[in-house]
């Protein structure tokens, strides 16, 4: 067991330092962040901007496609397989949206 740990204990900073996982760190922080600031001003322009005229919410909307196409272009796409294995699909069709416009939230049916 001593060995084995040892040995664990030699591989693992060397296959650490080879594959560089800290040198991206602070980039994957920075889009990290931005995702989730992204995602705050899809819903904000979802349920305040989109009462205002269609030229005003289509001009913020393009804005906020901008910076996440910025975003997506310096991410990493992983694999299809990835999701497959972790999270299978289901076989039936999403829900229908429905926008309510008494509500202030989107509803699934």
């Amino acid at each position: 067991m001593a060995v084995v740990c040892a040995m664990l204990a030699g591989l693992l900073p060397a296959i650490y330092a080879a594959l560089k996982f800290d040198d991206h760190l602070g980039h994957c922080k920075q889009l990290a962040a931005e995702f989730k600031n992204l995602q705050d001003r899809f819903r904000q322009a979802a349920l305040v901007s989109s009462f205002k005229p269609f030229d005003n919410f289509e001009t913020e909307f393009k804005k906020i496609r901008e910076r996440l196409e910025t975003a997506r272009s310096h991410s990493y796409a992983a694999p299809e397989w990835c999701f497959s294995t972790t999270n299978p699909r289901p076989h039936a069709p999403a829900p229908a949206i429905r926008r309510d416009p008494d509500a202030h939230e989107l509803s699934c049916e």
